[in-house]
Formats: structure tokens, sequence, C-alpha cells
């Protein structure tokens, strides 16, 4: 029997007017920069539980974006609200590379055990970009070398030195006089253009210094886009030739969301620095950077000063939280869970290609993207994406657009959502579809 109060329930205009009312007085108070506020799109969530999340208007929806991909394991999940107290309760805060919490110590003896051997040795940070930045000073300190290659559409952050390596115009460009000459730019790897990359890249590193080449092995912000297992295959070769260091970011693709611990696992290769972000707590700012203890040697002893520190790195309630999302992930289950549904929910993606304005489904485990065109001639739709993504909101399904057009709708839910809450949310992503045809 249907359970409905986990499916959406909608009962005022999206949004409602108390989320309006608040969105002006946000207008007063923060840089206009920093969040979208329009008259389509702006709900003010007051909770979240599961898969669903409630407006201070009191409408109910399904979360297809969890949260950026950070609630893994549901939102507000009872284990890691557990341990977030917990630790709060014994002390939130002290001099953690000086002093650490033995919650500390028990998260990363966790975080390591779910790691592919060599991987076992880890530094953390508060953020994503700090966790790239990490992997990009460890390579420089192993290698003495300062270039970066990195592929068009990835993201790692904006922070400064992340910047350096993300590579969508719109995020960098402004910034670009102020950013390192040492990162290279190639185009991303389709299939058909692989082996004209991996000469490209081979040239490359003939001339220049090069330390790192770092990846996504799928593409997060950049449209759920995966490299080839032969691709990856071949790069890990050409940095064992040229002792480079090969790092892959999993801060979107980690944590169980593709149905492996992390997506570079599908094609066999182990990287030598991997970074892990958002799904690690479940919501609070902490990251990693993972490596071989070998490698990571290339880091001076602590002699007083940490060559690499922040004030709230190693935080005790972002361990706890880390410590509970890898337990309930184990528990639930839901790295083989997020296979299973993938491969169901894949194949149901792919009769909307039916729709001339549906292209390309593509993705692994519970990171599906959703290519919106204007018709069958291939052209990207950002307009028809979030035309699309607008109308789910206001029938009660969060759908975020990413990619390098901004024309994919992304579906990374919590990996606990109910095969009826999944169901229930393509019915009205097909619904959406149907009326921008239409028009």
């Amino acid at each position: 029997m249907m359970n409905k109060n986990h499916l959406p329930s909608i009962k005022t205009l999206i949004p409602g007017p108390r989320s309006k009312a608040l969105a002006k007085r946000l207008k007063h108070c923060e840089c206009s920069s920093m969040i979208l506020v329009n008259d389509e799109t702006l709900i003010v969530w007051a909770r979240a539980k599961g898969a669903n999340v409630w407006d201070v208007d009191g409408n109910r929806y399904i979360d297809l974006t969890a949260a950026f991909a950070v609630a893994n394991a549901g939102h507000t999940n009872p284990r890691i609200v557990q341990a977030l107290v917990e630790q709060a309760k014994k002390f939130p805060h002290g001099p953690g590379d000086i002093h650490p919490a033995e919650i500390k110590i028990q998260f990363l003896e966790a975080l390591s055990k779910i790691c592919p051997k060599p991987l076992d040795t880890i530094m953390l940070g508060c953020a994503g970009s700090e966790a790239v930045e990490i992997a990009m000073k460890t390579a420089f300190l192993a290698t003495g070398k300062p270039g970066l290659i990195v592929f068009e559409g990835s993201y790692h952050g904006l922070t400064y030195g992340a910047l350096c390596a993300t590579s969508l115009f719109n995020f960098y460009q402004p910034f670009e006089s102020q950013l390192s000459h040492h990162t290279y730019r190639l185009p991303f790897p389709h299939k058909e253009k692989e082996k004209a990359l991996l000469h490209q890249i081979t040239q490359l590193i003939q001339k220049k210094s090069i330390g790192a080449i770092l990846i996504e092995a799928i593409q997060g912000r950049g449209g759920i886009r995966a490299l080839s297992t032969s691709f990856l295959k071949d790069l890990r070769k050409i940095c064992d030739h040229h002792k480079i260091i090969l790092i892959t970011d999993e801060i979107f693709s980690g944590m169980g969301r593709t149905g492996q611990w992390f997506a570079f696992q599908h094609s066999g290769i182990i990287p030598d620095l991997v970074t892990v972000g958002k799904g690690l707590s479940g919501g609070f700012p902490i990251s990693a950077c993972i490596g071989s203890s070998s490698l990571m040697k290339v880091w001076p002893r602590h002699h007083g000063e940490a060559l690499h520190t922040s004030t709230f790195m190693g935080h005790p309630i972002g361990c706890a939280m880390a410590l509970a999302s890898i337990q309930e992930i184990k528990h639930r289950g839901l790295v083989k869970r997020a296979r299973i549904m993938g491969e169901k929910l894949i194949p149901k993606l792919e009769k909307l290609q039916k729709y001339p304005v549906i292209g390309e489904i593509r993705g692994r485990g519970l990171m599906i993207g959703i290519e919106i065109i204007e018709n069958k001639n291939g052209k990207s739709s950002s307009e028809k994406a979030q035309k699309i993504s607008h109308r789910a909101l206001q029938k009660g399904v969060i759908l975020f657009t990413e990619g390098v057009d901004q024309n994919i709708l992304a579906m990374t839910p919590p990996l606990t959502i109910s095969d009826e809450q999944l169901n229930d949310a393509v019915k009205i992503i097909e619904e959406c579809i149907r009326e921008i045809v239409k028009q």
C-alpha cells in the first residue's frame, strides 16, 4: 500500500507567501551573489527527513538533490543526528592538530578501511576545495613540478587554489588573471576523441613541468559525464610512466553514490590521491584527502606548527557525523542499494527519450543526468531544462540543472529514497516534459 505521507503535497503557490516574505528580508542582509532570489524558485526550507523536504509554508517535496549530494544517508538521519548531539555535549571543538579528539581517530580508521589499498593515510579539511588544495600541495611536494592537467567541465571548488583547477568558464574567467598559469585545461575526453587527447596529454607532459593530473571519474557540476574505463586506465599508465600524481576528485561522486564507495572503482584503477567531501558527513563541513602512507610522507613531520592546518580541521562534531555516516551507509547497504536503484531507474528514464527534448540519459547508481535538447538535432537547451526544473518544483520535486550548458537535469537523491518516491518523481518530471513539449 502506497504511503502518501512521503510523496509531494503542495498547499500553496510555489514559492509560498512565507518563503516570499523571507526572501525579501534576505535581500537586505546577504550579498545578492550568494543565493538565487526570484519569483519562481526560491523556497525556504523548514525541515527535512529522509528524501523529503518541507518549506516554511508547509509544502512537502521529494528532494532529488540530496542538498548537493550531501545527504547520502538521508536528511536528518537518526544515527548521524545522535552522533552530532552526543559529541556536542562532550565538547564541540578542540585544538585538533595538537590535542586530537578520540572520535577523530575512530573516524580516520573507518574512512581508511573503506578505501582500496594502498590508500590509507588521510589529511582532513573543512570543505571540498580545501581537500583539493591539499591534494595539489601533496603532488607538488612529491614531484617538485607545478603543472596541473584538468579537463573541461570539471568542478573542484571556488577558493583560489581549487579555482585554478575548476574548468567551468563562468567560475574562473572573472579571476583568471590572478590564477596560476601552471594549469592546463584540456577538452573533455569524449569517447571518439580519447586517442587524440591521450596523445595531446603525452606531448604536454614532454613539453611542460607536469606534476599531477586531476580528474572526476564522473563529473558532477559538469553534467554527470563519466570518463570511460579505457581512458582512465590509459591515464593511469601515462601517470605511472612519467611519475605523475593522479588525483581523483570524489567530492560529488563518492561515499556510495554511484554504486561503489568511489566512482573510480568502476574502472579498476587506483589513483594516487582521492578527495572526498559532501556526502562524507551527511551535513557538516568536513573533507579529506587520502593517499598512500608512502606518498603522504612527503609532508614534513609536525614540530609545533603543521605545514597545512586550519582552526576547524578535524572538527569533533564533523568527525562524529562522518563516522556515523560511514556506519549507516554500511549498515543499510546503501552502496549496493544505489547500484540496484540506478540499474532500475535508467531504463525508466530512457523511455522519456520518446520526447523530442530528451537527449542522452547517463550516469551510474544514483548519480544520473537527463540531457535536455532543443529537438533531436542535439542542440543543448538550458532554457527548457530550467523550465522543467521550475515546473517540477511547483509540483513538489526539487531538481537542479547542471552541465557546461546548464541543460542537464541532475538526479542525485538521498540513497535512502524509496522506490515509490523515485517513481512518483519520475512521473512528475515526465508531466513537466510533456507540458514543455506542448508549448
